[in-house]
């Protein structure tokens, strides 16, 4: 891949992300209207198609995770991801500006195209990864998280520039189950109850992958080598060092939403739910403590009918 084919993907990454998580317009990229012609997301389309051809025989009969293997899954399930934050984001865009039930029919059924492409591809491949993930090196399970295809070339080339080895990568199963959660927030504020009652086992499972993410990220640690011929290493949790900050916040968030729900359905007990507060609490302390969506979440925390009925630690 040249530089200025890496160039490109980076920044429709970002443009694809602030749709998604800011309700901003696609500058690089069309929006509701035109999007699936646009040779970007047929070529994200394609190459789903070849890589699910290619390992028919990984789904079939199963595959070792080897690092190989594994860094080439989450490469190729990083890109359909991407896609899947984009019709994420149409579906915001048409609940948000009120159009047509049509159109918002054509991009709801476009998003969960998407969602099933994704289980049926590569689903069952990051499982068998997942079964051998404490196995792996720490790069391998930084990408587990934090995966993107363009890893490797900036790792390579940053390190060069500046002297240092950055995890610079683009997260896979975290944002995956978060662009589910958004979509399903903005359907619930939509009050489309007609589509949301269509996604209460989906919102379930993303609630559970993305804590099963963060807890993941608390409890894997990563070291990274500081200048060129210093000897000196600092060993942080993978959270720590996420590039995305407040894609984390966001999923704190909207985790701390559903857990109050279910805590006021009675469907969350007393143990269960200061365990998960802890988690999220946790994970906010080791984001950067000047950011103001950090301080934010932290306010709402202590202002959360369940902060308060289960004493909580002080923030």
């Amino acid at each position: 891949m040249s530089i200025e084919s890496i160039i490109y993907w980076a920044a429709i990454t970002y443009d694809t992300s602030s749709p998604l998580a800011f309700n901003t317009k696609s500058l690089l990229s069309s929006g509701l209207l035109g999007w699936e012609s646009e040779s970007s997301w047929r070529l994200v389309k394609s190459c789903t198609d070849i890589f699910h051809s290619q390992t028919e025989e990984w789904r079939l009969r199963g595959v070792i995770a080897t690092e190989e293997n594994a860094n080439r899954i989450f490469a190729a399930a990083s890109a359909w991801k991407l896609r899947v934050w984009k019709v994420a984001a149409v579906l915001k865009e048409a609940l948000r500006e009120g159009h047509e039930d049509d159109t918002v029919h054509r991009a709801y059924t476009s998003a969960v195209d998407a969602i099933k492409q994704f289980n049926v591809t590569y689903r069952p491949l990051l499982m068998a990864c997942e079964y051998r993930l404490q196995f792996l090196c720490q790069h391998t399970k930084l990408r587990w998280c934090e995966s993107s295809p363009l890893t490797a070339f900036f790792q390579d080339h940053f390190s060069q520039v500046i002297g240092l080895t950055l995890p610079v990568q683009d997260q896979l199963m975290l944002h995956y189950h978060l662009c589910i959660l958004i979509m399903i927030d903005a359907i619930e504020t939509a009050r489309r109850t007609d589509i949301l009652d269509q996604w209460i086992i989906t919102r379930s499972e993303a609630e559970g992958s993305t804590m099963n993410c963060l807890v993941f990220g608390l409890s894997n640690n990563f070291t990274i080598p500081q200048r060129r011929g210093e000897d000196i290493l600092v060993t942080v949790p993978l959270v720590a060092i996420d590039p995305y900050p407040h894609h984390v916040v966001a999923a704190v968030r909207l985790l701390w939403l559903g857990m109050e729900r279910d805590y006021e359905s009675g469907n969350l007990d007393l143990f269960t739910s200061e365990n998960l507060q802890s988690i999220l609490l946790q994970t906010l302390d080791l984001l950067p403590q000047t950011s103001k969506s950090v301080r934010n979440a932290k306010e709402q925390a202590r202002l959360s009918v369940m902060y308060r009925d289960n004493f909580c630690p002080e923030l």
